[in-house]
């Protein structure tokens, strides 16, 4: 049986975004190959829920040495994604408590396949 989604994308518009890179910016300090967030698409929090839109193009450090010829966007940089899903969240509950001050790091304890 197929694994329920936590939420479905397909009702999510991508040209709609709720927050734009520049945005996230404000609140996530990595640039560069380090960023991973392109727009937040969705944010409830007060559903712990965000959707996250990261963009790829065919030009970045990856492409030409992972698969070359069909390139597959690595699972390890797809994790990252999350802590930094965490951290914008994390940012916007702080700044509308009334608190400039976050700092944080994550770590990943085990990975199932």
């Amino acid at each position: 049986m197929p694994q329920k989604l936590l939420y479905d994308v397909s009702q999510l518009d991508p040209g709609q975004v709720a927050f734009s890179i520049e945005e996230i910016r404000k609140v996530n300090p990595h640039r560069h190959e380090f960023e991973q967030l392109t727009a937040i698409l969705l944010f409830r929090p007060e559903e712990k829920l965000i959707v996250g839109l990261r963009e790829l193009r065919h030009d970045e450090f990856w492409v030409r040495g992972h698969i070359p010829g069909r390139p597959l966007f690595p699972g390890s940089s797809c994790s990252r994604r999350l802590p930094s899903s965490a951290r914008f969240i994390a940012a916007r509950s702080s700044a509308e408590k009334g608190s400039s001050d976050l700092e944080g790091s994550t770590r990943f304890d085990s990975a199932g396949s």
